[in-house]
């Protein structure tokens, strides 16, 4: 299974993602979302804890999605266009451990520790412990159509990083996903 560190090795000025004319090489994907995993790791975050992530598009969103799965974590993605009582209760609700926002949101989690989205968050301390580098996973919500919504997260494989093939077969099968695939990603 190839992840972006795969190909940070065999293309990494190669674009991994581009948004609103800038663009992140596989090489610099690598590097932040590295830095993020230790980051999380020498804040004290075990394998299995759960990181918000709520942000509009961004060029580092999935860059920040990558560094918590490869510290082992889950990532919980929150939509951005919920109001901050539903998001409240998402956060609480999960048991999250840390935000990252694309913007300061103290206000909705006063108990939890919150992180923005910028260049900052790229960097890890000197000492920075190493990232674990096992399987991470997600952690989703349900629409709430019937009632609240619920927290939605398989067990995490534990294997180490680029073990769980069930993403990458599926996109493949699905969508015909090759060694060079250029997604267009329209949501939000």
């Amino acid at each position: 299974m190839s992840h972006p560190g795969t190909w940070a090795e065999a293309k990494p000025d190669h674009p991994a993602i581009r948004l609103d004319g800038a663009e992140r090489s596989y090489a610099a994907f690598e590097a932040r979302s590295l830095a993020l995993s230790r980051r999380l790791v020498a804040d004290g975050a075990k394998t299995g804890d759960v990181v918000a992530l709520w942000a509009r598009n961004h060029l580092d969103y999935l860059t920040a999605a990558w560094g918590i799965h490869r510290a082992g974590l889950y990532v919980l993605p929150v939509a951005a266009s919920l109001t901050e009582r539903e998001a409240a209760y998402i956060l609480n609700d999960s048991g999250a451990i840390r935000l990252i926002a694309d913007a300061p949101r103290t206000a909705l989690a006063p108990d939890m520790r919150v992180w923005t989205l910028d260049n900052d968050l790229f960097c890890a301390p000197a000492d920075a412990p190493a990232s674990p580098e096992v399987e991470g996973g997600d952690m989703m919500y349900t629409s709430g159509t019937t009632g609240k919504p619920k927290g939605v997260r398989r067990s995490l494989p534990g294997g180490p990083l680029g073990s769980d093939t069930r993403r990458s077969d599926r996109l493949s099968g699905l969508f015909g996903m090759a060694e060079t695939p250029v997604f267009l990603s329209p949501a939000p």
